[in-house]
């Protein structure tokens, strides 16, 4: 079975923000879950980039807010499915 989070009102307090612990804390989430949802308000452009930069997808939008996911299990389906590279050991590489 999938590990499915939701993720609703993250907050970094300010003396903690400008670290990269926004970043860490959701990749972490990415680890350990392979689907993840979250809402975000739109003004919240900061959060929308990061989740933007690290692979979520915005799924549903309402007046003020996005509803955003990031499906990892898919991610990993369509590596285990597809076809290996072939190299052409045979081949000499002439410079």
């Amino acid at each position: 079975m999938d590990d499915v989070i939701l993720l609703d009102e993250i907050y970094i307090e300010k003396n903690y923000s400008n670290k990269g612990l926004d970043t860490k804390l959701i990749k972490n989430v990415i680890l350990n879950n392979d689907i993840i949802y979250l809402w975000v308000y739109k003004e919240n452009g900061k959060a929308i980039s990061l989740y933007k930069k690290l692979g979520f997808n915005t799924i549903e939008e309402t007046e003020t807010r996005l509803f955003i996911a990031k499906n990892i299990y898919q991610k990993r389906e369509e590596r285990k499915n597809k076809p290996e590279k072939v190299v052409d050991t045979n081949k000499t590489n002439i410079n």
